[in-house]
């Protein structure tokens, strides 16, 4: 009997050798614990926001070509046309403005609605208007001055705290309409030159069309054979 027990007690001596050597580092773990290094596993960078396209900017429309004066003598010419507001502008009357040639210029845009472009400052210009609508995001300044003898209502509209045009809205008493100055850069010089031209607004009796001259077709007489 205790050769039998000391034969089993050999025994399991010999089997818990086994397994005793370092156990392999886990290949997943909590922090603090050594994990496996990848070897020949490289890291993609991701792109840079040099990579990205460049940001669109806004491109101008060239300079309009203005016709020549025919002098460089401050000359004064009028531009009259339809008032925007004919409801509000008694029948039969345009208005009408004064401007010197040798620093504006009288357009006609495309569709056909003429302007003043200034000779001296790039895309400084007044052009009719009915006003309208902006778009979310903008700033309205809304007063009423007088420029010359007429009383106007300027409205100026903003963008970013960035002045984009300015709208000026009066009348005589006989017409009602709009006008905008628009412009890039030179803001106050442009719309004091504008202003020197919107404070001789008046009513003018407008043109008379010519009448178109009718026809009238002659019966042709069939020779008798």
């Amino acid at each position: 009997m205790a050769k039998q027990l000391k034969i089993l007690f050999a025994a399991l001596i010999l089997l818990s050798g086994f397994g005793c050597g370092p156990a392999a580092p886990s290949a997943v773990g909590p922090a603090g614990i050594q994990q496996p290094r990848l070897q020949g596993q490289g890291i993609t960078p991701l792109a840079t926001p040099t990579d990205l396209p460049p940001t669109p900017t806004e491109t101008l429309l060239p300079t309009p070509e203005l016709p020549t004066p025919e002098s460089l003598t401050p000359t004064l010419a009028a531009w009259s046309a339809s008032p925007t507001y004919t409801a509000e502008s008694k029948p039969g009357y345009f208005f009408s403005v004064t401007y010197d040639t040798s620093l504006w210029a009288l357009t006609e845009g495309d569709a056909g609605i003429s302007g003043l472009i200034n000779r001296q400052i790039p895309y400084c210009q007044i052009v009719p208007t009915g006003g309208r609508g902006l778009p979310r995001g903008w700033t309205v300044d809304d007063q009423f001055r007088d420029v010359g003898v007429i009383n106007y209502e300027v409205v100026t509209a903003s963008q970013n705290d960035v002045v984009q045009f300015v709208n000026y809205f009066g009348g005589d008493g006989t017409i009602l309409t709009g006008f905008q100055v628009t412009f890039q850069d030179r803001k106050d010089e442009c719309v004091s030159m504008a202003e020197v031209v919107l404070a001789s607004l008046a009513s003018a009796v407008a043109p008379t069309p010519t009448p178109t001259p009718t026809i009238t077709p002659t019966a042709s007489v069939t020779p008798t054979p």
